[in-house]
């Protein structure tokens, strides 16, 4: 009987590889390499979580949803399901996919967006045919378990999981690439992807109406031109934000029915050298940032600044909470109540960012 992972493969055709590079704007090969992590980052992620009754309940409504019909899921659901599939993880797994991939974490966010559908998809119809409940489908999870992470590529980190070793029969001697996701196996898991890509605009397009989902092409801070998208907040209120990008991830996990909390990196604000003097492009992330926050008041942050790596570790130490505290203090002139917001400094961290720490209550 063919593994979860060679009808994974099955699904994919030759045509269309280089338009998810174009969708994101990364290089074919990055892309390639990024959905070769992404892909079996979500089905080991769900192989992993398959003695969790609760989530392999709510993955089976999902995936028959998707079988049904692909375009039942629309852009909040399939965020919604990424966050409760990989909890406080999920901004780690992110980070993790783009560090491998060598692309921007607005494109590995893309990617996982593209991968759940298709892998939801592909659940929905094994349940279908098969006839599965949720333990059932559970049970084929686990008995695919160690393939899955065996199928997470040398050099990738997947957050929150345990590899653990795979022990099968030794593949046949004509047959050695399926003992990884090798270059040729990349390229179609990229045309995997980019099924998705295709099959996502298509929805984001027939849901527009209910989902206000507008996108548009603007000139980002960088001078390259972004993806930018409208989401819905509560009080009839709209927001547009870049896609995929810090303000998108606050959305998906504050509009999801997840618990717990996330890490979102602030990938707009920056700081003068040796400053805490905000530029006016972070003033911009953080009134979006803002405006989230004041439409989910059960909401509570912790902004915690990093420097760079020179200074001396008072130094250093002063200037990472003063930076924190400066958009704290930012997020407060933004309407943000001061009493949901905290501010910690941690000394020498990476690139000196800022990063937000978002817990929820009901």
């Amino acid at each position: 009987m063919a593994s979860m992972l060679d009808n994974l493969r099955e699904l994919v055709t030759p045509e269309v590889i280089s338009s998810v590079a174009g969708s994101t704007g990364e290089s074919v090969s990055s892309v390639v390499k990024g959905l070769g992590a992404a892909i079996p980052a979500i089905a080991t992620t769900a192989a992993d979580r398959s003695d969790d009754h609760g989530f392999m309940t709510q993955l089976l409504s999902f995936a028959s949803r998707t079988a049904s019909d692909p375009d039942a899921l629309n852009t909040h659901e399939v965020g919604g399901w990424l966050s409760s599939l990989f909890g406080p993880n999920l901004s780690a797994v992110i980070d993790s996919i783009a560090s491998y991939a060598g692309i921007r974490p607005t494109s590995a966010a893309s990617l996982l967006s593209v991968g759940a559908p298709l892998v939801l998809g592909y659940l929905g119809r094994l349940v279908r045919s098969t006839n599965l409940s949720a333990t059932g489908l559970a049970e084929r999870l686990r008995s695919e378990q160690s393939r899955f992470a065996l199928a997470l590529p040398a050099g990738f980190d997947l957050p929150g999981v345990r590899r653990t070793p795979l022990r099968v029969a030794p593949a046949p001697r004509t047959a050695p690439a399926a003992r990884s996701w090798n270059v040729p196996m990349l390229i179609l898991l990229g045309v995997l992807g980019l099924s998705g890509v295709m099959w996502w605009a298509t929805q984001r397009e027939q849901t527009r109406a209910g989902l206000d989902q507008a996108v548009s092409s603007v000139v980002g801070t960088s001078g390259t031109f972004e993806r930018t998208l409208t989401r819905p907040l509560p009080g009839d209120i709209n927001i547009t934000i870049p896609a995929g990008g810090m303000e998108d991830r606050m959305w998906s996990y504050l509009s999801s029915p997840a618990t717990g909390s996330i890490t979102v990196p602030f990938d707009r604000v920056e700081f003068d050298f040796d400053s805490i003097s905000l530029t006016p492009e972070s003033h911009a992330q953080i009134d979006k940032v803002a405006a989230i926050l004041r439409a989910y008041p059960n909401a509570h942050v912790t902004v915690t600044g990093y420097t760079d790596s020179q200074g001396d570790e008072g130094t250093t130490q002063a200037l990472s909470q003063a930076r924190a505290e400066a958009v704290a203090e930012a997020l407060a002139e933004s309407g943000v109540d001061p009493a949901r917001v905290r501010a910690v400094g941690k000394g020498r961290g990476p690139k000196g960012r800022v990063t937000l720490d978002i817990s929820a209550t009901p």
